[in-house]
């Protein structure tokens, strides 16, 4: 259904009421679409963006989950009372799942529980070794990737530097440029027209698996900020499950309990982060079959089953 009252950073459209109402002014109506489905009374409504606040009055759902994956407050273009709608989201669920322990903390209250239970795998792409992209046969190794949107957050300064000191290292990046800023779009000009930098643009998530398997390293270049600083990135954990060792700003992965397959590295200036990229590329020691080994028990441990079962635990849902 299409909403005449959309919940955006603009004067009335950006207040609570307009989040709360949004979906009261939808063509076709919300309410008749989720009868006419038999869905009016589900037994779980699993709840994940805040736009979408007007649905706890459209069903009777016998549980409410909230689930948190950012600090939604702090997007760019986010409207001011982002914060405040998701704290009532909060209020009125009988649960909180956050993918970062900041997160459960900051939604945790007397009435809500709230847990921490991190993004996952889908591990059946990742199960086989996969024969390597037509794309990759003209990128020499060693080859850098980086998975993702090319958003705000990039640091794209970083970047720069960095692909411009690691002239014999091919950079691949995979994801649509979603940064609207001005300087945003000429830092990747700038970036994308240096002859080591290859922008594969959009490969669909069931298509990736192989551009990661036939990398050499995984990389983050985050600026850090508090959006950043609440996030847990599903690429750190696709980049594990493909046997790459990491090279990022962001040591997040230390918070959120993540047990690496992989080795890691966290650094602070572009100087450490090309010395790091360097490291890994050199290193001819490893043991292929020992990193494969390792990156399957990583996905086996970190699947979206695996996180499914411990969700239905703690919300006591019988999976039956």
């Amino acid at each position: 259904p299409f909403t005449l009252m959309p919940y955006r950073r603009a004067w009335f459209l950006g207040s609570e009421w307009a989040a709360n109402h949004s979906l009261n002014a939808t063509i076709p109506s919300v309410k008749g679409v989720l009868k006419r489905s038999g869905f009016a009374s589900p037994d779980l409504l699993w709840m994940s963006d805040v736009s979408q606040a007007s649905i706890l009055d459209l069903v009777d759902a016998s549980k409410v989950v909230f689930h948190i994956s950012d600090d939604y407050s702090a997007f760019p273009g986010a409207p001011a009372t982002t914060q405040a709608v998701a704290d009532s989201i909060a209020r009125r669920s009988d649960a909180v799942i956050a993918t970062h322990p900041k997160l459960a903390e900051q939604f945790r209250s007397p009435n809500v529980p709230a847990h921490y239970i991190p993004h996952g795998i889908v591990s059946e792409r990742f199960l086989e070794l996969l024969p390597i992209p037509d794309e990759y046969r003209e990128i020499p190794s060693p080859r850098v990737v980086y998975l993702g949107a090319l958003s705000e957050w990039m640091d794209w300064a970083l970047l720069d530097s960095v692909v411009r000191d690691c002239k014999d290292i091919s950079f691949v990046l995979i994801g649509p440029m979603t940064a609207t800023s001005a300087s945003a779009h000429q830092w990747l000009d700038k970036i994308i027209d240096r002859p080591n930098v290859h922008w594969l643009g959009v490969i669909p998530a069931t298509d990736v698996t192989p551009y990661l398997q036939h990398s050499d390293i995984g990389i983050i270049p985050f600026q850090l900020n508090d959006l950043v600083n609440s996030i847990n990135p599903m690429k750190i954990y696709e980049y594990f499950a493909s046997g790459l060792p990491v090279v990022s700003t962001w040591p997040a992965w230390k918070i959120a309990g993540i047990q690496p397959s992989s080795p890691v590295c966290a650094t602070d200036t572009a100087k450490e982060f090309a010395a790091a990229l360097r490291e890994f590329a050199d290193d001819s020691s490893s043991d292929d079959q020992a990193s494969r080994d390792s990156a399957l028990e990583f996905v086996r441990q970190n699947s979206w089953k695996a996180r499914l079962d411990k969700a239905l635990e703690l919300l006591e849902i019988d999976s039956a």
